[in-house]
């Protein structure tokens, strides 16, 4: 790749060099009185390639300098010969793959680092529309995240009341099938034809509660399990939300 332009911000004097283009011949000359930033200039394009600035070279304000080369591709070079496009968002091929230029801006974050991006305006807006979705997401979630609270609250409360209606459930059902039992042996002593009717009926009536009270433990505990994994899905689902902010 060939530079055929600059920009230079926030070097000793240079502010904003606005966009300065090389000549094409390959031969190009600064000229200006002393003191005017020519050395500077040089300075900073040697700043841009090597990515070290000394203190002398920030300004007053004590801004960090940004400078952005723009290059021209070899005719016989695309993109993807200088840089590896499965690191850059698939959306972004296409525009890059035609461009006969590319833009890279160093910018320094304090004195001993810094960063380099692509400046293109391709690349800028992709960007900003990208953190503009990040940011309506993150405050989707945000909204979201105490109702999806209030609802884990509620069905834990659920899930309580449903493993204490399955106690009750349970126990009553070990109790009507004791009773089961103490008339089975009642049935089997019983020496009187009375006495033997009697808890023959008692014993049907005890095992038709049994049934049922199964039938209702049965329908009890699958409701629990349906609480439990509601409540579960609620809660893998504000955690999973947390961890997107």
């Amino acid at each position: 790749m060939k530079i055929n332009a600059f920009q230079i911000k926030n070097y000793r004097s240079i502010v904003d060099s606005r966009k300065c283009y090389l000549s094409p011949d390959y031969i190009t000359a600064l000229i200006g009185q002393n003191e005017s930033g020519k050395t500077s200039v040089l300075e900073a394009l040697r700043s841009f390639y090597e990515g070290a600035i000394t203190d002398d070279v920030l300004r007053s304000d004590l801004t960090f300098p940004e400078i952005s080369c723009t290059f021209t591709l070899d005719s016989n070079k695309k993109i993807n010969d200088y840089i590896d496009l499965a690191t850059i968002p698939a959306e972004l091929h296409s525009s890059l793959t035609a461009k006969p230029e590319v833009v890279i801006t160093r910018k320094w974050q304090n004195a001993n680092q810094s960063i380099i991006v692509g400046a293109e305006n391709e690349i800028i807006e992709f960007y900003k529309t990208l953190e503009i979705k990040r940011i309506d997401s993150s405050n989707r979630i945000i909204t979201s995240i105490p109702e999806l609270i209030k609802q884990t609250e509620v069905a834990s409360r659920e899930m309580d009341a449903s493993e204490t209606a399955v106690s009750i459930a349970r126990n009553e059902l070990n109790s009507i099938d004791n009773r089961v039992e103490e008339l089975k042996r009642i049935l089997n002593k019983a020496k009187s034809p009375d006495i033997q009717i009697t808890a023959q009926q008692d014993l049907e009536n005890a095992s038709q509660q049994l049934t049922e009270a199964g039938e209702q433990l049965k329908d009890k505990l699958a409701w629990l399990e349906e609480r439990k994994a509601h409540v579960q899905m609620l809660n893998e689902k504000v955690n999973h939300l947390i961890a997107l902010l």
